[in-house]
């Protein structure tokens, strides 16, 4: 069996329970394939592991800090299941044991004033009444965009003014709503679904593009 193929096999029996550990894992899928240039020959995990590291200079200036800790997630799960298979000796296992668990600082966010978040609201919904409104949902909300995208009409008090929210790993909590995210909702009952956008529009207008893309190099 090639490195290839077991990568792709192990993959698929993968026990995957949210959309951004399923992409963590088909990422370090790609490095393995991808930075494991000779195969199974000479197959190191704290190789793989810094050449997948180095290639932020490139791109950031920087060795990659969270995702190296990714890579080292994937590699956990892979190396011992192809030991086990017989694919790879126990020398493996020592390279394993070698990479790090990085120490990544937290990131700093710049939160913008409610002046501004209050202009550019009002700019994209005169642009796209229905894009401005989800993206108000979610300022008043404070959901993510799949928490809000699965939200149900079952999933809300209006009278305790709470709402069950889905986080990750498919865990559901009961969380406080604003008096802004109450009205916002009380507004669109009658409505199919709480959320004001279908899942299937998620593509982002120019507009927005242009905007993020400008806040996030200033």
């Amino acid at each position: 069996m090639s490195l290839a193929e077991a990568l792709a096999e192990h993959r698929r029996g993968l026990v995957l329970l949210s959309k951004g550990t399923e992409e963590m894992a088909e990422r370090g899928r790609k490095a393995i394939n991808k930075f494991a240039t000779t195969g199974w020959h000479d197959f190191s995990p704290v190789q793989i592991w810094t050449d997948y590291r180095k290639t932020g200079i490139a791109r950031q200036s920087c060795l990659l800090g969270s995702a190296g800790n990714h890579l080292r997630w994937y590699l956990l799960k892979f190396v011992p299941c192809a030991v086990k298979r017989g694919l790879l000796g126990q020398d493996a296992l020592e390279s394993l044991a070698e990479v790090p668990r990085l120490k990544v600082n937290p990131r700093q966010i710049r939160v913008p004033a409610v002046t501004v978040v209050a202009e550019f609201l009002a700019m994209v919904e005169s642009e796209d009444a229905e894009g401005g409104a989800f993206l108000r949902f979610l300022t008043v909300t404070g959901l993510r965009l799949y928490g809000a995208l699965k939200l149900e009409w079952s999933d809300i008090d209006l009278g305790q003014g709470t709402m069950a929210v889905v986080q990750k790993g498919s865990r559901k909590i009961v969380i406080p709503m604003t008096p802004e995210a109450v009205e916002l909702v009380t507004d669109r009952r009658g409505r199919c679904r709480p959320c004001p956008l279908d899942i299937k529009a998620l593509a982002p207008p120019p507009l927005w593009r242009n905007r993020f893309a400008g806040s996030a190099t200033g």
